[in-house]
C-alpha cells in the first residue's frame, strides 16, 4: 500500500478519516458509540474519495470510522481479553512465533488490533484462530478516535500508521489463517455436478440469500442468516455451490449488516449442521411443453419479469404423454409474482407481517365479486381462486392459493412507516423539545417529549430496539389526549391494548406504531413483575393463532398511556418506566398541522444518535420524582406504619409482619401480598437480608433503617 503520509494523525474523526484515506485506508463511518455501519452497504461502500469522506461526516460529526480490511490490503488480528483472547495469542505466538511490530491499536475494551499486510493472492481466511482471536479479512476494523459502544472509551493507535510500517504477515501465520480444505465424496447422483464447482443455478442462490440478509430488519437478521446457511447448505450437498464461497459470502453479508463476528460464524455453523443430509439440486430443465388444455395461454412478455421464470413451472404428465401445469402452490406463486396481470398486485407489509393488495388485481367477467383490497384476507383467496379457474382451467386449493399469495408477497417487501418517516423533510425549526407544552399545554419543559418521539422513530427505523418506557398524559376526560395520539400516530393508531398476558394482546400490535392504554386498564390487576417484563420486551415470542410454528417478531411499536387519575402507580421499583407529563389546554389543530415537521426533527434527531432515554444522574432523579408524585397510597401502608412504630425489633419476616401487623392469616398469605409487603417496606427505607442470628439462614428478613 503506498500513499503519502500525514503528519499526524488527529483526534477529530473527520479529520482522521481524511489522514487514514492519504495512507490508502478505504473508510466508512460507523454509527456514533457503534460497530454497526451507517452505511447501507457496510464496508462495501469504504472510499478514499476525500469529498464522499466530508459529506458522510457532515451528516453527523461523530461518526465512528471503519476500516475496509481486503481492499486496503491489511490483515487484522483482532484480540479480545473478555473472551481470553490474550491467552489465545500467547498460545499461538509459542507455536507460530511472535507477531512482528506493526501498526497496532489497543481497541476501547483494552483489546488488541495488528495490522499486518495482505498477502498477494489471500482472498479467504479463518474466521478465528481460537476464543477472542479473530482474523479480519474480508470485513473491517474500527479505527481510532471511534468510541466502544460497551465502554465508551476511546480506540487509540499505540504503533500509528503515519510512523509505523505495516509488517508482512510471518509464514507460519499466513499458513495458520488459510481456510482448511476439505475433500468431498463424489456425488452418487447420476449427472450430479461435483461440488467443487458452483453452478449458475446455485450462484444466484447465493446472491438472492445475501441479498435478502441484508434487506432484513434489526431483530430478524440472525434468524434470517440461520435460514440461509440452512437453504445453502443443502446445494452444497447437491453439488451445485462450493461451500468455502457459500461460508465467505453469507459471513460477508452478515457483517455488512451488523452482525458481529463470532455470533455470525455459530449461525452459519448451526444452519449447515442441520441442513446437511438434505441435499438439493437445480430443477431439471425439461423445456417448455406444447400448450395442451389446461396450460398457460400465450401472452405477452411481462415487463421486469425474470428471464427465465417459466422455467420453474412445474407440470403434470397426462396418461396420453402430454403435459399439463400441476396445481400447486409454488407454480401459483410463481404466476401470481411474474404473470402480467398479477405482476406487482401483492406486496408485503412489515409493520403488520401480512401480505397485501398495493396495486388493483385484474377483475372477474360478471357481477358480484368485489375487488380485493387494502390486507390480505381469506376470501381474498376465493376470487383468486376463480380468476385462475376462468383463465386457466385450473382450480388450486384454498390452502394452496393462501400460501403461493403469501409467498408471492415476499417478493415486494416494504415498511410504511419507514417510508413514510423517509419521505420527510425538515424545515429546520426546533420543536422536539416543547412539543408537549407547545401542543398539548404541559405546564414544564420536560425531555420526556424529546425522548418519546426518538424513540417511536427508533422503534419504527430499527425495530427491536429497547424501548421500555410508557408516556402518560394525565388530563380531564375528554380534553383531547386520545385524539392528539390519533394524530401523531396517523393510520398507525391502536386505542386499546389488549391483554399483555395473553397471546391474542401481543399480536394486536402488529400493524401499529404507537398503542394507547387507555386509562392504564390493561395493566389494571398484573403484577409489577409481569408490567415490567411486557414493556421490556424487545421481540414478541408467539405461535400464530392457526399456526404451526412459533414466531419471532421484533417490536415496531411505542406506547403512551392516558388517565385523569392523579396517583397510579403502586409499584416504586418499576415507576422508571412510567413518564408521566401534565397536559393542559391542548392545541390540537397546530398538532395536526406541524406533525410531519415534528417527525421529521426526530428522525434528524435520531440520526444524529440523540438518546432517547435517561443517561444523567440527574435525569433520572427528575424521573424518579416525578414517579413517587404519583405513587399510589397502598391502605396497608398507615396500619403497617403504625405496627412498626410501636414495636422495637430490629428485623420481622415477611409472615411475621402479614400475621400480626396487617391481620392476614398464614392459610391466606400468597407470594403476591410478600411482595405487596416488601414494595412497601422498602419504600419505608427497610432492607432485606438473609437471617444472621437466631433463625434459620434461608428465612429472609427485613431489617430496620439505621
Amino acid at each position: 500500500m503506498t500513499a503519502r503520509s500525514p503528519e499526524t494523525i488527529p483526534d477529530i474523526p473527520l479529520h482522521a478519516a481524511l489522514a487514514y484515506a492519504l495512507l490508502g485506508y478505504r473508510v466508512f463511518p460507523l454509527g456514533p458509540k457503534s460497530k454497526i455501519p451507517a452505511t447501507p452497504r457496510g464496508y462495501h461502500n469504504a472510499t478514499t474519495d476525500h469529498d464522499l469522506i466530508r459529506k458522510w461526516w457532515a451528516e453527523n460529526p461523530r461518526y465512528g470510522i471503519g476500516i475496509d480490511c481486503y481492499d486496503s490490503e491489511v490483515v487484522g488480528i483482532d484480540v479480545d481479553p473478555r473472551h481470553g483472547g490474550l491467552e489465545t495469542l500467547a498460545r499461538l505466538e509459542a507455536e507460530l512465533g511472535p507477531l512482528p511490530e506493526s501498526v497496532r491499536v489497543c481497541t476501547g475494551s483494552d483489546g488488541l488490533h495488528v495490522y499486518l499486510n495482505r498477502s498477494e493472492g489471500l482472498t479467504k481466511a479463518r474466521g478465528s484462530l481460537g476464543p477472542g482471536v479473530d482474523i479480519k479479512l474480508n470485513g473491517y476494523l474500527v479505527a481510532p478516535p471511534s468510541v466502544h459502544p460497551d465502554t465508551g472509551r476511546r480506540y487509540q493507535w499505540t504503533r500509528p500508521p503515519n510512523t509505523n510500517q505495516t509488517a508482512d504477515l510471518p509464514p507460519a501465520w499466513l499458513a495458520a489463517i488459510l481456510p482448511a480444505t476439505t475433500t468431498k465424496k463424489a456425488p452418487t447422483i447420476t449427472g450430479r455436478r461435483t461440488s467443487g464447482v458452483s453452478s449458475r443455478y446455485g450462484l444466484k442462490a447465493l446472491e438472492d440469500e445475501c441479498a435478502a440478509l441484508h434487506g432484513t430488519c434489526e431483530g430478524g437478521r440472525n434468524n434470517r442468516l440461520n435460514q440461509a446457511a440452512f437453504s445453502l447448505v443443502q446445494l452444497v450437498e447437491g453439488g451445485e455451490l462450493d461451500e468455502s464461497e457459500a461460508h465467505a459470502s453469507l459471513l460477508d453479508a452478515a457483517l455488512a449488516s451488523g452482525l458481529g463476528d463470532r455470533e455470525s460464524a455459530k449461525t452459519i455453523a448451526s444452519g449447515f449442521k442441520d441442513g446437511r443430509g438434505f441435499p438439493r439440486r437445480a430443477p431439471e430443465q425439461t423445456g417448455r411443453p406444447p400448450a395442451p388444455s389446461g396450460s398457460i395461454p400465450d401472452q405477452d412478455p411481462t415487463p421486469d419479469a425474470p428471464q427465465n421464470w417459466e422455467d420453474g413451472l412445474a407440470y403434470k404428465t397426462m396418461q396420453g404423454g402430454g403435459q399439463v401445469l400441476a396445481k400447486t402452490a409454488g407454480n401459483l406463486a410463481l404466476l401470481l409474482a411474474n404473470q402480467r396481470e398479477w405482476k406487482g398486485a401483492l406486496a408485503f407489509d412489515e409493520l403488520a407481517y401480512r401480505a397485501t393488495w398495493t396495486a388493483e388485481p385484474p377483475p372477474c367477467p360478471g357481477r358480484g365479486l368485489r375487488i380485493p383490497s387494502g390486507h390480505l384476507e381469506e376470501a381474498h383467496c376465493t376470487y383468486v381462486r376463480h380468476w385462475f379457474r376462468l383463465h386457466y382451467g385450473i382450480d388450486f386449493g384454498q390452502q394452496d392459493t393462501l400460501s403461493a399469495v403469501n409467498l408471492a408477497a415476499q417478493t415486494g417487501r416494504y415498511h410504511p412507516v419507514q417510508d413514510y418517516l423517509y419521505g420527510l423533510q425538515w424545515d429546520g425549526i426546533e420543536r422536539v423539545s416543547s412539543w408537549l407544552s407547545i401542543y398539548m399545554g404541559a405546564a414544564e419543559q420536560t425531555p420526556i417529549g424529546q425522548w418519546w418521539l426518538i424513540s417511536a422513530v427508533a422503534r419504527a427505523l430499527r425495530p427491536g430496539c429497547q424501548v421500555d418506557h410508557v408516556l402518560i398524559l394525565e388530563g380531564k376526560q375528554g380534553s383531547g389526549k386520545s385524539s392528539a395520539l390519533r394524530i401523531m400516530a396517523g393510520d398507525w393508531y391502536q386505542g386499546k391494548l389488549g391483554d399483555i398476558s395473553d397471546k391474542d394482546g401481543v399480536q394486536s400490535l402488529l400493524g401499529s406504531w404507537i398503542v394507547e392504554i387507555g386509562e392504564l386498564d390493561a395493566f389494571k390487576g398484573k403484577e409489577a413483575t409481569r408490567i415490567k417484563d411486557f414493556l421490556s420486551q424487545q421481540v414478541d415470542r408467539y405461535r400464530p393463532s392457526f399456526g404451526k410454528w412459533r414466531v419471532d417478531r421484533p417490536r415496531g411499536c411505542v406506547f403512551s398511556g392516558t388517565t385523569n387519575d392523579a396517583t397510579y402507580l403502586h409499584d416504586p421499583s418499576g415507576a422508571r418506566r412510567f413518564w408521566p407529563v401534565l397536559t393542559g389546554k391542548f392545541n390540537l389543530y397546530g398538532l395536526e398541522r406541524d406533525r410531519d415537521q415534528l417527525w421529521a426533527e426526530a428522525v434528524h434527531l435520531f440520526r444524529q444518535g440523540t438518546a432517547w432515554y435517561p443517561i444523567t444522574e440527574e435525569e433520572h432523579g427528575y424521573l424518579a420524582e416525578q414517579a413517587e408524585d404519583r405513587l399510589a397510597q397502598d391502605p396497608w401502608e398507615e396500619k403497617l406504619i403504625v405496627y412498626l412504630a410501636s414495636h422495637f425489633d430490629e428485623e420481622f419476616t415477611s409472615r411475621e409482619l402479614l400475621t400480626d401487623a396487617l391481620d392476614v392469616t398464614i392459610d391466606h398469605q400468597t407470594r403476591y401480598d410478600s411482595m405487596r409487603l416488601g414494595s412497601l417496606l422498602r419504600r419505608l427505607g427497610w432492607k432485606r437480608f438473609r437471617s444472621l442470628t437466631g433463625r434459620d439462614k434461608r428465612v429472609y428478613v427485613y431489617r430496620r433503617p439505621e
